[in-house]
């Protein structure tokens, strides 16, 4: 039998009941086979990862990444997620759907929220992280960012007198060289990248909810940027409201918007804390910290060996 001649619609149908890991081994079975996955709408399906206290979970499937075992999940994006190991000292790039790993300098800081935006192959990329100082008033942050080629971290401490901001756990959204975050008050503040470590590089938007009583209540807090939208939106759970979660687009004017109807659109987002606002429905794990939604990125093989060296003076060595 000649597995290259199966109709695109037959293997359209076995890819889509297939899952993750699974995928990786149909794009190898043939040229044809890896031509339906690249162009297959089945080909993004999003997996929430994150570290199971116990083997067996109910409906959750599970895979052992042995070389993970120490490690806990920090960000994902284009299909990599980005892992620190739990005391500390290794910080990597790992893509669970080909076992390649990136390893990065460790940062010196540590920092509450810390994400890249370029694929890890491309001279592109950065990472980026950020944490707030807490010291009164709580007006400083620690940054730090680390660019593809680079050996070390470079790290500013930055802010705006007199406007606190404390960085929330979500990540930013990077749009046009600037990194907007997000803060537990539902403030705003805008990083220029191109401006690192300059009086231009932080700017602090406060009171972007008009009323208080909304900003006091914020229990969990995410910025979204969908495709095809110009704007960028926040989710808030919120306490002691009839509507527990609550949408707002962002004005030109930074000011939070409330969005009656979302249309179409399904935000994923998933809670890191252990409180009301978890799914009833999952499973047990009312509390998923460091866990990440991540979508299979396609498989490409024949990586050479300098795509997977962040930096030549990092230890390439296997964690």
């Amino acid at each position: 039998m000649d597995w290259n001649s199966i109709p695109e619609e037959l293997l359209e149908l076995i890819l889509s009941n297939v899952f993750a890991r699974e995928r990786y081994n149909f794009s190898l079975v043939g040229r044809s086979w890896n031509a339906v996955v690249a162009t297959s709408q089945f080909r993004i399906s999003p997996c929430l990862m994150f570290n199971l206290k116990r083997k067996h979970n109910n409906a959750f499937f599970y895979m052992d990444f042995p070389k993970l075992e120490n490690a806990v999940i920090r960000f994902s994006n284009h299909g990599w997620l980005l892992m620190i190991s739990r005391d500390g000292k290794a910080l990597f790039l790992y893509n669970p759907s080909d076992n390649h790993m990136i390893k990065l300098p460790t940062p010196t800081d540590a920092y509450t929220t810390i994400c890249f935006f370029h694929l890890p192959t491309s001279s592109k990329c950065f990472v980026f992280g950020i944490a707030t100082e807490m010291v009164f008033p709580f007006d400083k942050l620690r940054v730090g960012i680390l660019k593809h080629g680079e050996g070390k971290w470079a790290t500013s401490l930055t802010g705006n007198k007199y406007h606190a901001f404390m960085s929330s756990l979500g990540p930013p959204i990077y749009e046009y060289g600037l990194l907007f975050f997000l803060d537990v008050n539902g403030n705003v503040a805008v990083f220029n990248v191109d401006e690192f470590d300059t009086s231009k590089d932080w700017a602090v938007f406060i009171r972007c909810l008009k009323q208080r009583r909304l900003r006091r209540n914020i229990t969990e807090h995410y910025l979204i940027k969908p495709k095809c939208e110009k704007n960028i939106f926040a989710v808030f759970a919120m306490h002691y409201d009839i509507r527990k979660v609550r949408v707002f687009r962002l004005s030109n004017d930074f000011a939070w918007e409330l969005v009656e109807n979302i249309r179409d659109m399904v935000f994923y987002k998933y809670h890191s804390f252990e409180g009301d606002y978890s799914s009833e429905n999952a499973h047990g794990s009312r509390r998923l910290d460091f866990a990440a939604w991540t979508i299979p990125a396609s498989i490409d093989p024949q990586l050479p060996k300098e795509a997977m060296t962040w930096c030549p003076q990092v230890d390439q060595t296997t964690i």
